[in-house]
């Protein structure tokens, strides 16, 4: 994929949040925004190393 400017993702830290949360984009082949995800991974009891908490939208 080009270089074109675009951002891929971020990690955003929140003062007071143990876990920070990453947003991941994707962009059509007109470098428009055609979806977002936020994703929190936070640690879990019993075998699971983490569990991961996914919000999207999508652009119509």
């Amino acid at each position: 994929m080009a270089n074109n400017g675009n951002v891929q993702s971020q990690t955003i830290t929140v003062p007071g949040m143990t876990y920070p949360l990453v947003q991941s984009y994707s962009y059509d082949e007109v470098n428009r925004l055609s979806s977002a995800v936020e994703r929190a991974i936070q640690p879990r009891r019993g075998n699971r190393n983490s569990a991961m908490i996914v919000t999207g939208i999508a652009a119509s």
